[in-house]
């Protein structure tokens, strides 16, 4: 097979679920951020909002809300420990583990393709990450369960709500950071066989 550095790049990306403290540069995170404004969008809409969360307070805040959440929804979950059933050897994300960096994806309504466009978005950013070094998790768990329902709740977390502009689609929530040494699932799950259809 051939391969370049764009290659390489998305065969290795991974979902990291455990980060070093160190923040990222304010320059390689407008650069993440650029590249997911770049993402290819129906009739060039570009219907996606990105917020970006690098306060280390507000992070220290989501952190204590995440762990609170996968606590009510994970039986006997500690921070900290291993989380099988989340697919990980590593921590999970929250308290003084959690990513120094969360980007958060919306959309405004109507769109012509719902999701697709605001999902590239998400791909660009965790590629041009990787390039730099930066490791990436999107946690469905984390959108889905302690997100979506606080911007539905009209006394939902003020935190949470300032993540998405009111009438928005909530897409997804991607951490970001520097990896630590046990922050990827070892071994790698393999490639799926026949996934691949060649037409001949």
């Amino acid at each position: 097979m051939k391969t370049n550095e764009t290659i390489e790049n998305l065969i290795n990306r991974q979902s990291c679920r455990k980060y070093l403290t160190d923040s990222i540069d304010p320059e390689i995170i407008e650069a993440i951020v650029t590249a997911g404004t770049y993402a290819p969008s129906a009739g060039g809409g570009q219907p996606w909002t990105i917020t970006v969360l690098s306060d280390k307070e507000k992070l220290a805040c989501f952190g204590e809300l995440m762990t609170a959440d996968l606590a009510a929804h994970i039986p006997g979950f500690q921070p900290g420990a291993v989380v099988d059933n989340h697919g990980t050897r590593g921590h999970i994300l929250c308290g003084a583990d959690f990513a120094p960096l969360l980007i958060v994806v919306s959309e405004a309504p109507n769109q012509r393709t719902p999701v697709v466009s605001s999902a590239l978005a998400c791909e660009n950013m965790m590629i041009a990450a990787q390039s730099f070094g930066v490791a990436s998790c999107w946690p469905g768990a984390v959108t889905a369960n302690l997100i979506a329902p606080a911007l539905e709740a009209a006394d939902g977390d003020p935190l949470l709500k300032s993540l998405v502009p009111e009438g928005n689609r909530l897409i997804g929530a991607i951490a970001f950071g520097y990896p630590a040494p046990d922050g990827f699932r070892e071994p790698r799950v393999p490639r799926r066989e026949g996934a691949v259809i060649y037409l001949q």
